[in-house]
């Protein structure tokens, strides 16, 4: 029974890695991608815009050169590397100072 078993444990695992594989390797249907995208085409782009960027208003953007969730995203961390170079300045201020209190000492 125990050999049953295997073999039947074996010949799952061998058919659910061929089906799985078959899956992975299937074709994605013929309207996915914007339009004018199918098989690495880029009929009515102009460089990296799509067709009709220009048009029209980017509501939410308010006049900016990204949308929201982007923009909001770069401001984070625009503010991280700020707060980190604050805290790098402060550092090296304190040990200027740290030197300058060592060498008023020394001459005292």
């Amino acid at each position: 029974m125990g050999k049953i078993a295997r073999f039947c444990t074996l010949a799952v695992m061998i058919g659910s890695l061929l089906f799985g594989s078959s899956l992975a390797l299937a074709k994605k249907p013929e309207g996915s991608g914007p339009p004018g995208f199918k098989k690495g085409e880029r009929k009515g782009w102009d460089g990296e815009a799509p067709p009709g960027w220009t048009k029209g208003k980017k509501k939410g953007w308010d006049g900016g050169t990204m949308p929201p969730g982007l923009s909001k995203k770069d401001k984070k961390k625009v503010e991280k590397k700020t707060k980190k170079e604050k805290k790098e300045k402060k550092k090296k201020k304190e040990k200027e100072d740290d030197k300058e209190e060592e060498e008023n000492k020394e001459k005292d």
